[in-house]
């Protein structure tokens, strides 16, 4: 089994504080608390021949009972209850997750073969024959990854019983099945994460037969390709071979199984899969595809600037293996990655105040983002959504023997219970540039590493108890090793400056950044219909729904900023434009309006 370079702390050990990150997760509290459980069981008690509770009525969309992905919500639940037990200490959240896991474990005792879900288990004999059908084993992959999460991060036994019981019986399944047949299927369908959830029992129990059907699952026509190097991601060999948020948990899975079994192999393709994704495939905010899919090759992102851009899945999926692979190998870029996503991605995913979420964050100029109706719509992102919010805590610090590396610059106190040391990091970035590290506690000798994000191109100031330490230019990491004391202070100067990325494939066309954060215009309300939708906007949505805009043109001088004028509002700018002025702020505080996020240079400028 393979031991990480680094180890994130178990988010109960991490605990946020007043800030953006800590009001979203609260925001996120009332929108998962408004969901009822029994209605959420309804489909699962339908298809187990339980009667449901008088009254009570499925919810409609994805977890309508005539949707062949319902369920999936319920094992997204799991997890987040799981998540915010561990977080908070949310009793709510453990009554509520404990009568959950009670009532499936009841479904799934109507069944002899251990099979729990909300649909019929027929569904898979179509699919293993024809490779026709919406995605059960994505669905199977949620709920099961919901039941582990619920024993790792809530202790709850009966959860582990039942992901025993649903491992076991895909392991029959697939023991029957002839695996160059599979292969030839594995094109068309959409597996999702299911190799990564079965790794993982096989991690938690031991059990050999798990990992042998995860390995089941690894769809050779991606990962011998990206084992040699070679994207092909937009290849269009099915209509879901090129699917995003299918593909990325394949590779996490892929990743999972190189921790299981120590092949470099699987680490290697992984690697270079994260890197096309990442870097070569992804817009200014992280996000990555359109319409689900890659469509073009890599660096070809200027046709795609348009309402159904980057899935908030596809991050969220993102995250999950940038964090992986960083405790992997501690490089940079992958932290770099995660803090663009994290910040304009997932929070920007988010309604403020009722907690709705997006499924695609739009780059169309002049768009607005659509909220999912909280009965009927159920997407995959609202899903991820409620997980996302209660995660904000797994990547701020990291742990090495004997070190302790600060991340992210979000207020918060992480306890390390190994050294005996509580940190508090006081800080309103990204509104102010300082962050303040308190340390308490018994804490002695240890390495505490401050990382240098790629957007801080002075570097970072540093003051130990008041005084300026000297540290060397151009590194990616401080390093300030000390016999640490009760009370000592360090407090972190993270100058912010304003800078464009262009387009890799059109040098004219371009993002605004201060620091990490994708700036965007707002532009009013004017023509915007309403941001609440179902499951109807993406089908595609009547012209009504689109933003008739264009993409702003700007008269201006790349090679300097100053036309980026700081108001005296923080996260404020205005663009100094010889034709029109605009208002920008961090896009993800826009919910409400319409804004742009890319610009055009003037077509005669030279």
């Amino acid at each position: 089994m393979k031991t990480m370079k680094f180890k994130p702390f178990d988010i109960q050990d991490v605990r946020l504080l007043d800030g953006p990150f800590k009001a979203a997760h609260e925001v996120n509290i009332a929108y998962m608390f408004r969901l009822n459980p029994e209605r959420l069981l309804a489909t699962f008690r339908e298809n187990a021949g339980i009667p449901t509770p008088a009254g009570i009525k499925a919810y409609a969309g994805w977890e309508s009972p005539d949707c062949d992905l319902r369920g999936h919500t319920t094992g997204h639940y799991l997890t987040a209850l799981s998540l915010l037990f561990a977080t908070d200490n949310n009793l709510e959240a453990q009554q509520r997750l404990n009568y959950m896991i009670k009532e499936l474990e009841q479904c799934q005792d109507k069944f002899s073969n251990g099979y729990l879900s909300a649909f019929p288990e027929k569904v898979f004999d179509v699919i293993e024959t024809s490779g026709e059908g919406w995605a059960p084993h994505y669905t199977i992959h949620k709920l099961l990854q919901g039941m582990l999460d619920a024993n790792i991060y809530a202790g709850n036994k009966t959860a582990l019983t039942c992901a025993v019981k649903m491992g076991d019986w895909l392991s029959n399944r697939c023991d029957k099945l002839e695996r160059a047949e599979w292969q030839k299927l594995f094109d068309k369908i959409e597996t999702g994460g299911i190799c990564e959830s079965l790794a993982n029992l096989f991690l938690m129990t031991g059990d050999k037969k798990y990992l042998k059907t995860a390995e089941f699952f690894v769809q050779y026509s991606k990962y011998y390709p990206a084992l040699k190097g070679i994207d092909q991601l937009d290849n269009p060999i099915t209509g879901n071979y090129h699917h995003c948020n299918t593909t990325i948990p394949q590779f996490i899975g892929l990743f999972r199984l190189y921790q299981a079994t120590g092949n470099s192999d699987y680490l290697q393709a992984t690697k270079f899969f994260w890197h096309q994704v990442a870097l070569h495939r992804s817009y200014a905010s992280g996000g990555t595809g359109f319409h689900e899919h890659w469509n073009y090759g890599p660096d070809s992102l200027s046709h795609e600037l348009d309402y159904q851009a980057q899935e908030t899945c596809c991050s969220y999926n993102m995250l999950k293996l940038s964090k992986d692979l960083f405790c992997e190998e501690a490089n940079p870029v992958y932290a770099d990655h995660y803090e663009r996503v994290l910040y304009n991605h997932i929070l920007a995913s988010q309604h403020p105040e009722n907690g709705r979420m997006i499924y695609m964050l739009s780059l169309r100029p002049g768009h607005w983002k659509m909220f999912g109706n909280e009965d009927d719509a159920f997407w995959c992102c609202q899903g991820t959504g409620i997980e996302n919010h209660n995660r904000y805590g797994e990547a701020i610090y990291f742990k090495g023997e004997d070190e302790l590396l600060v991340n992210l610059f979000i207020a918060s106190k992480v306890s390390w219970k190994e050294k005996n040391v509580e940190i508090t990091q006081q800080t309103n970035f990204p509104a102010g540039n300082i962050s303040i590290l308190k340390i308490s506690g018994h804490p002695g000798n240890f390495d505490l590493r401050i990382r240098v994000p790629y957007w801080a191109k002075d570097g970072i100031l540093v003051k130990v108890n008041g005084l300026t330490l000297e540290t060397g230019a151009g590194a990616s990491f401080i390093s300030i090793k000390r016999n640490w004391k009760n009370n000592d202070e360090v407090e972190l100067d993270i100058p912010l400056s304003t800078h464009l990325e262009f387009l890799p494939d059109d040098a004219s066309k371009f993002a605004i950044l201060y620091g990490p954060l994708v700036m965007a215009a707002e532009l009013g309300k004017s023509g915007m219909p309403s941001i609440y939708t179902n499951n109807n906007y993406y089908n595609p949505p009547p012209d009504s729904f689109l933003s008739k805009d264009t993409m702003p043109e700007v008269d201006i001088v790349t090679s300097k900023t100053d036309w980026i004028v700081e108001t005296e509002k923080p996260l404020h700018f205005m663009i100094a434009d010889k034709q029109k002025e605009f208002m920008i702020k961090p896009l993800y505080s826009i919910y409400d309006q319409k804004y742009h996020v890319y610009w055009q240079l003037k077509r005669d400028n030279p």
